[in-house]
């Protein structure tokens, strides 16, 4: 099965963005675990894909209606 690629991103994207998660610096790692818990509607993301780009910080922001 295909998988579904974020807006068109490319293979090589989705593989650098992995080893940049799976390889942290020090402060990466502290300010993720600062960050790793859901504060109220928002939702932290790592290295996220968005068309040929690795964002390093994106936050997912839950509006409940």
């Amino acid at each position: 099965m295909k998988k579904k690629l974020f807006l068109g991103a490319n293979p090589e994207i989705f593989a650098n963005a992995k080893a940049l998660r799976y390889n942290m610096t020090p402060a990466e790692n502290m300010l993720w675990s600062h960050l790793n818990i859901k504060i109220d509607n928002a939702k932290f993301r790592r290295q996220h894909i968005l068309l040929e780009v690795i964002l390093q910080i994106f936050i997912v922001i839950s509006i409940n209606s």
